[in-house]
């Protein structure tokens, strides 16, 4: 599945608290929260899977679409993801709160 993370502002976290997180390499203003990983079927459901420490109550009915000609993937009503290629090959899935990516060399 890809490894789910979702966007935090740097200026929203305490410099001790920032540890936590990982840097995002696109933005020194952005951290990145390690949230579980996604999987996306191919009966459009998607899915996911929780790192022990997080609680969430988030949605667990969550179906998927294609938008743009598969340059965009859209889960629920959330903003699109854009769909685009890593450094490494790998599939990376962005939108203004949350990434995904799929390292292909693991």
């Amino acid at each position: 599945g890809f490894d789910m993370y979702f966007k935090i502002a740097r200026d929203d976290v305490d410099e001790v608290d920032q540890l936590e997180f990982e840097p995002y390499e696109e933005s020194e203003n952005i951290l990145l929260y390690e949230y579980g990983a996604g999987y996306f079927d191919d009966s459009y459901d998607f899915r996911m899977t929780l790192r022990e420490d997080v609680h969430s109550h988030h949605p667990t009915d969550l179906t998927w679409q294609w938008l743009d000609n598969g340059r965009k993937l859209q889960v629920a009503s959330y903003p699109p993801l854009t769909v685009s290629r890593t450094k490494r090959w790998g599939w990376k899935l962005e939108n203004i709160h949350a990434i995904l990516l799929l390292d292909t060399e693991r």
